[in-house]
């Protein structure tokens, strides 16, 4: 007869042939052995496929070569009117001209001169491309609208006005948004726009845009945002002045920092005003004092106050920067 022992491992051989003594229940709850980085790195993790560059569009293909090639053709730029039925916004009108066919690349820009009026600026190579579309959407094409036509001013505040002084309003308010069609655009087409503005009588030559750089510019220039931490320095033989940011956790730069640059053929002397704030660098150049700023959107309220009321507001002195807090 076997002994009780004997009986006892007879038992757990037979309940478990594999020999696997200790094997883990799959319905036991993990515990200490489960929380290990050994365990945690023999997880299994679902294999992402590779990313794939998306097929730059016809678009952007064109857009390449016209960078390589000389020019040709006609040049110049033409504002094209059209009518709305109601208030639309610039997205709307660039969203809707999409959906015709236009090609949105093309739009320089789009303004509203007029009530029920649109004024679209293309290029004078896309604008009979850009009527074909519109004809064929059956979309009428303003050919005889004025921007400066004094009926174009149709806020009640200038009911009083006489025709010559709308006719002067209307073309006050059509300047303002030349202007701002500049700002948004590219230097290097803002300038051409620009001289096209002017031909048009629609602003001065002065207000032409230009491309400014430290090649050309001949007594300083103010940067925000260089990235730079003390000791550093830009690589040029321009005289600097820096105020130095704080470092961001993580890399090797700074942030809200301003520095001054100042060409060795400035007429004038240039010299660094103390500011208790920090987030102020100011200078003198001749008589006049700049002061620029960086304020971050994260600063308090009351910091930005403090800031502000530190510098000295008087007749010889421009505040410039960024103030977003």
């Amino acid at each position: 007869s076997q002994s009780a022992s004997e009986k006892n491992f007879s038992e757990i051989s037979l309940s478990n042939p594999a020999g696997a003594v200790g094997a883990p229940d799959k319905n036991k709850e993990p515990g200490l052995e489960a929380s290990t980085w050994a365990s945690k790195a023999s997880v299994s993790l679902p294999v992402t496929a590779p990313k794939i560059s998306a097929v730059p569009s016809a678009c952007r293909i064109a857009a390449s070569v016209c960078m390589f090639a000389l020019p040709s053709g006609p040049s110049g730029y033409e504002y094209i009117y059209i009518p709305r039925s109601r208030r639309l916004k610039y997205k709307e009108v660039c969203s809707s001209l999409c959906t015709l066919g236009v090609d949105s690349s093309r739009l320089l820009d789009i303004n509203f001169p007029a009530r029920g009026v649109i004024g679209v600026l293309v290029h004078v190579q896309y604008a009979d491309a850009f009527k074909a579309k519109l004809i064929t959407a059956s979309v009428e094409i303003l050919d005889a609208f004025d921007p400066l036509d004094p009926d174009n001013v149709a806020d009640p505040k200038y009911a009083p006005l006489s025709t010559h002084e709308l006719a002067n309003t209307a073309a006050v308010l059509y300047h303002d948004k030349c202007l701002q069609a500049l700002q948004f655009l590219r230097p290097h087409v803002a300038i051409p726009v620009g001289h096209f503005f002017c031909e048009e009588g629609w602003i001065s030559e002065d207000e032409i845009p230009t491309r400014t750089t430290l090649t050309n510019a001949t007594g300083g220039s103010l940067f925000k945002q260089t990235w730079l931490l003390f000791p550093s320095r830009l690589p040029t033989s321009w005289s600097q002045i820096h105020l130095y940011g704080s470092p961001v956790a993580g890399t090797y730069r700074g942030s809200m920092d301003v520095s001054v640059l100042i060409s060795p053929h400035c007429p004038y002397a240039v010299t660094q005003i103390p500011m208790p704030s920090k987030y102020a660098l100011a200078v003198k150049i001749s008589s006049l004092r700049i002061v620029c700023s960086y304020l971050p959107p994260t600063m308090p309220t009351h910091d930005v106050l403090h800031v502000l009321s530190s510098i000295p507001l008087t007749h010889d002195i421009i505040l410039c920067g960024d103030f977003n807090a």
